[in-house]
């Protein structure tokens, strides 16, 4: 029972360093500024009804 909730921890520690990772490559300074690349976002999530970023927004 211990060592699967280490297990569970450590998956779940690579996933937000992954995660982390990913996410400041994507909002680095480039073409578009950050705040273009959020209302981008923002698009994305309104075109596809995506309801987790949807529900995320409302925070």
């Amino acid at each position: 029972m211990i060592s699967a909730s280490l297990e569970t921890l450590a998956n779940t520690k690579k996933m937000g360093y992954k995660f982390f990772t990913y996410y400041g490559k994507v909002f680095k300074e480039s073409e578009f500024n950050a705040k273009e690349k959020s209302l981008i976002d923002l698009a994305v999530t309104d075109a596809v009804q995506c309801l987790y970023r949807i529900d995320l927004g409302k925070l």
